[in-house]
């Protein structure tokens, strides 16, 4: 089963506490549905309309940056794992570790 996280921000807190319970009910089942399945909410209900619209710009975004910092957390873990390949017929051939360095990265 894939966890998900729903965050409630401050302004969406404060939209919470202006609802009734039963519409506050409504509107937490709406955003668990979007964020876990991608239901997005078609109602009659303007208030829920709208505070849908708000979460969902904010899941969206979160869900995108998490996506975005994956990537670019994999692409540097990928970079690390490179190994450069040192062409130096025998450490022998040099002098001193600092020879044998410059010929690993490519110098003479």
């Amino acid at each position: 089963m894939e966890k998900h996280n729903l965050r409630v921000t401050k302004g969406l807190s404060e939209a919470l506490q202006v609802m009734d319970d039963k519409r506050r009910g409504k509107f937490i089942d709406i955003l668990l549905a979007y964020q876990e399945e991608g239901k997005v909410y078609i109602g009659n209900d303007m208030v829920l309309k709208v505070g849908f619209a708000m979460a969902k710009a904010e899941i969206d975004r979160r869900n995108m940056n998490s996506r975005n910092g994956r990537m670019g957390g994999l692409k540097t873990a990928e970079k690390r794992r490179t190994v450069v390949a040192v062409q130096v017929r025998s450490p022998m051939e040099c002098k001193t570790g600092m020879e044998l360095l410059n010929k690993a990265l490519g110098g003479k």
